[in-house]
């Protein structure tokens, strides 16, 4: 009987934190681009990789902002390639991306430069949320 009881509080409570998911995410990265960061592979450019979960239907909203190069921002999925891609240049240099999250999983960014070879500091945010 104890072993029967001690087998389903373990289940319940295994299936309880696989029901918890991520939590919400609010960070702010100072980072800069420079020689010897990974570069892109389709334009050589240099970028910064960021890593952050995200429920299925929640607001993703990113913001990369710099005065010394032409910020490039770059969403994916995690181990997809290039599906689910979402890009965004700088329009007065801040680029910005907002994008419902269309699966339950963790997101990459990639904070990238407009051009190969640009350098400079930069401030990304990251949020991602349950959609209001």
């Amino acid at each position: 009987m104890m072993k029967a009881l001690l087998s389903t509080l373990g289940l319940a409570l295994a299936l309880g934190l696989t029901a918890c998911g991520p939590d919400p995410v609010s960070e702010s990265h100072s980072g800069r681009l420079e020689a010897g960061d990974t570069t892109h592979p389709a334009d050589g450019s240099f970028y910064d990789e960021y890593k952050f979960k995200a429920k299925e239907g929640w607001t993703i909203s990113l913001a990369m902002q710099s005065g010394n190069l032409q910020p490039y921002l770059q969403l994916r999925m995690e181990n997809q390639g290039d599906e689910g891609l979402v890009e965004s240049a700088a329009q007065q240099a801040v680029a910005t991306i907002t994008h419902t999250a269309p699966r339950t999983t963790t997101y990459v960014v990639w904070a990238n430069s407009m051009s190969p070879g640009e350098t400079g500091d930069y401030q990304l945010t990251i949020s991602a949320q349950p959609a209001q």
